[in-house]
């Protein structure tokens, strides 16, 4: 889940177990709806039961990725991203538009669009580090 995007398929099938398993336990006739599913998986702090969205925590996992390029970490898999893909600027590769296979750096690049918003540029002793702004 970290480096895959979930299919929808099977995030659906997922949250069915999880709402019926909720919703009727071990019930062989239909059960009663006691919550809606959305307040099931909002967070504890904000009043749900903090079951996590498995469409969200995919995304984020994914996101993560992102996070761990754009601050600089120079690991291998670093360096093999920027000499596959190229980079565009220091922040960020090209975008992957190979047709054929499944690239794992197209599943997590796609979401960059959405993730660039959402960050900031600090420079401290001459040196930028990207921090994601606060609400």
């Amino acid at each position: 889940m970290s480096l895959f995007p979930v299919i929808p398929g099977i995030i659906n099938r997922l949250d069915s177990i999880g709402r019926k398993f909720l919703w009727q336990g071990n019930k062989e006739r239909r059960g009663y709806h006691l919550g809606k599913w959305k307040t099931v998986i909002t967070e504890k702090r904000v009043g749900g039961l903090g079951i996590k969205n498995i469409k969200n925590q995919s995304k984020a996992l994914r996101m993560k990725w992102l996070w761990k390029y754009s601050n600089g970490n120079k690991n291998l898999w670093g360096s093999v991203i920027k000499e596959k893909y190229e980079e565009s600027d220091s922040w960020m590769t090209k975008e992957v538009t190979t047709p054929s296979g499944v690239s794992l750096w197209k599943s997590i690049r796609e979401l960059w669009n959405e993730f660039k918003p959402n960050t900031k540029i600090k420079v401290v002793d001459g040196i930028k580090t990207r921090f994601w702004k606060d609400d």
